[in-house]
């Protein structure tokens, strides 16, 4: 994880701290998820389901990161190909 740092005269980072109650926040709700999957308490219904969503979310976005990556690959090797090797562009 990229951290930018910004420091007031204070010494508070606000950045920073916004950042880390995110990140706990959507640990914590991932956490939850996997621990009561099986109960399904009427209570933490909602939560849960926050989890699962967040989850996906992330699984989905490193998939996509993964893809363009492999993408912009191929088409780098297209270039050279096309380009300087066989010279047609």
């Amino acid at each position: 994880m990229i951290k930018l740092i910004i420091i007031n005269d204070s010494g508070f980072d606000l950045f920073a701290t916004l950042s880390n109650l995110l990140f706990f926040s959507v640990f914590a709700l991932t956490m939850l998820y996997f621990f009561y999957s099986f109960e399904q308490l009427n209570t933490f219904k909602p939560l849960l389901r926050t989890g699962r969503w967040l989850i996906m979310l992330a699984y989905g976005c490193s998939f996509g990161n993964a893809v363009s990556g492999r993408v912009s690959l191929f088409l780098g090797r297209l270039h050279f190909l096309l380009g300087t090797w066989l010279g047609l562009i």
